[in-house]
């Protein structure tokens, strides 16, 4: 890598005074201050099974909520399944660790996005209607009959259905991307850049090392999930 890069790196680095939400966001500002105008921004993560991007993007959201008025958590997740979830953190009704498991899906069924949703519910408690933050599922409910490509695309969809609320749209790095999902399909993402331009604001998260959760591919199908490492890189 050149030094140009490198300095280049350096200039426009954020460095964060903590994984972990709760605290104060005086460390966010920078970043804040570039979202002027951005409609929508992307949560991406590296891997599903990660605990450090999941507490990471839990204080993101809190900042984006408090801080800049975003009033919608899409999750990457089916749309008809997420009512329970969005009845929680609005009225505090039901039960929230059934309502993650009724989602169905384990990346999300975790103590972390769990801690988020009861973040979202406290929030929810001591704000005026305008400011609640609703949650919604962005994922088609037949999302297994439509491929990658269909399935970015009605998430992308879901997105600008919202209208003209402030959206955090939670998934994978692959489909927040703007660009592709994998080799020449269009992300989700994508077609949120497409139809926003820079209203839409992707951040990607990912890692130096470690272990994380992820389902393995077989030929009989995905199993798991179970533990996966990655050692140091050269």
């Amino acid at each position: 890598m050149t030094e140009g890069v490198l300095t280049a790196l350096r200039q426009r680095s954020v460095e964060l005074s903590s994984l972990h939400p709760g605290g104060a966001h005086g460390d966010l500002a920078r970043w804040g201050a570039g979202l002027d105008g951005v409609r929508v921004v992307g949560l991406g993560e590296a891997t599903h099974g990660s605990r450090e991007f999941f507490t990471l993007k839990h204080r993101l959201v809190e900042y984006l909520v408090t801080q800049q008025g975003f009033t919608v958590f899409a999750l990457e997740a089916d749309q008809d399944r997420c009512s329970a979830l969005d009845a929680y953190v609005t009225t505090g009704e039901g039960d929230a660790v059934q309502a993650l498991r009724d989602v169905g899906y384990w990346t999300w069924n975790t103590q972390e996005v769990l801690a988020l949703l009861c973040w979202l519910r406290g929030h929810n408690a001591t704000v005026p209607a305008g400011r609640t933050v609703r949650v919604v599922g962005a994922d088609p409910p037949d999302r297994r009959r439509r491929g990658v490509a269909g399935r970015d695309q009605a998430m992308a969809q879901a997105v600008l259905g919202l209208g003209e609320r402030k959206v955090v749209f939670w998934g994978h790095n692959g489909h927040i991307s703007a660009r592709y999902v994998t080799g020449r399909v269009k992300a989700a993402g994508g077609y949120l850049r497409d139809e926003l331009g820079p209203a839409y604001y992707a951040l990607g998260l990912t890692f130096h090392h470690g272990s994380f959760q992820a389902l393995r591919v077989t030929r009989r199908g995905l199993r798991g999930p179970e533990e996966f490492a990655v050692g140091m890189p050269p």
